[in-house]
């Protein structure tokens, strides 16, 4: 009997399942040449960057403008109560059935954009506007600045979920919101990120109520992401004992 490749394993009769590394690491193309050593690599470093502090931030945001909205925080916390219930953990099916989380997050991206610029080198020459830019040259997109220019977005300082619901989307253009970039060169994993999001934020409306604290103020900084070097700090209240933490 031929002995079964580790890589070739499935989630059934004792076999475990392939992960992230395994993929990389079996993944060929047309001619069945694999990935090597610092392609590898670089697909690791971008997966877990991209996973990890980018998700990171829209997280912390997301909590610390639940503090500064409390009737849109309800909505968010109705939202959750009403699809996980008294469950401890989201299901997969309870992913589409969220109605409020998805354009609250969509708004915490665009209000505070975690990646706030971007960068793209050309091999061609591209015209915009009428001014001629050489190949090779590399061109800077300031997402944030998108995300809150008043020629795109009506009221763009005002933080408003509502903007992205059915009937109000088409206030702004196709690429008008890209926090995960757009077009050949978006994001892989935003589908990942966003069901990320959705877990965290309703497993952690249900168990808490946020409160500002009154003496913090973000202060907020362009980086590789967007965070403030001042933290963001928020009081929390366990939803099952109303005590003042």
């Amino acid at each position: 009997m031929q002995r079964e490749h580790p890589l070739e394993v499935g989630h059934s009769d004792g076999k475990r399942r392939l992960d992230f590394l395994d993929i990389l690491l079996s993944a060929k193309d047309e001619q069945g040449r694999g990935l090597d050593r610092q392609e590898i690599q670089d697909e690791v470093d971008t997966f877990t960057f991209e996973g990890h502090d980018t998700t990171a931030s829209a997280l912390a945001w997301g909590i610390y403008a639940l503090g500064q909205y409390p009737d849109i925080q309800e909505k968010v916390y109705e939202d959750a109560k009403s699809v996980v219930g008294s469950k401890k953990h989201v299901d997969p099916g309870d992913l589409h059935a969220f109605k409020y989380i998805p354009i609250y997050i969509k708004e915490v991206l665009r209000y505070y954009t975690p990646v706030p610029v971007i960068s793209r080198k050309s091999p061609n020459t591209i015209v915009l506007d009428g001014l001629e830019i050489p190949p090779g040259s590399r061109v800077d997109v300031p997402i944030y600045i998108m995300h809150h220019n008043p020629a795109i977005w009506k009221n763009p300082e005002d933080f408003r979920p509502e903007r992205f619901s059915d009937k109000q989307k088409v206030e702004h253009e196709v690429f008008g919101f890209a926090p995960f970039s757009a077009g050949s060169r978006n994001c892989i994993g935003q589908v990942f990120a966003l069901n990320e999001l959705k877990i965290s934020l309703a497993k952690f409306v249900n168990r808490f109520e946020v409160r500002p604290d009154p003496g913090h103020k973000p202060d907020m900084l362009w980086d590789m992401i967007t965070r403030s070097t001042t933290g963001l700090k928020v009081c929390l209240k366990e939803r099952s004992n109303r005590r003042q933490c």
